[in-house]
């Protein structure tokens, strides 16, 4: 199992390594929670993206390169 927090850790290996919030700029606030904080109530670990959350994060600052996309919230 790999690292994720080394410093020298290569995050664009696999789409779904967590990503910190930092790394997502004018986009960090717009990846809805973890479904345990929407279901349960259960506090989301922060500073980090898993699983699903992950891939929309990266998706959405790679979106915004393409002129004609719009991000609606």
């Amino acid at each position: 199992m790999p690292d994720f927090d080394e410093p020298d850790f290569d995050e664009t290996v696999d789409p779904l390594v967590p990503v910190r919030d930092e790394k997502l700029g004018p986009y960090a606030g717009t990846v809805r929670g973890p479904l345990d904080h929407d279901r349960l109530g259960v506090p989301a670990l922060p500073g980090k993206l898993f699983g699903g959350r992950t891939l929309i994060g990266r998706f959405l600052p790679a979106l915004s390169g393409f002129p004609n996309a719009t991000l609606a919230r």
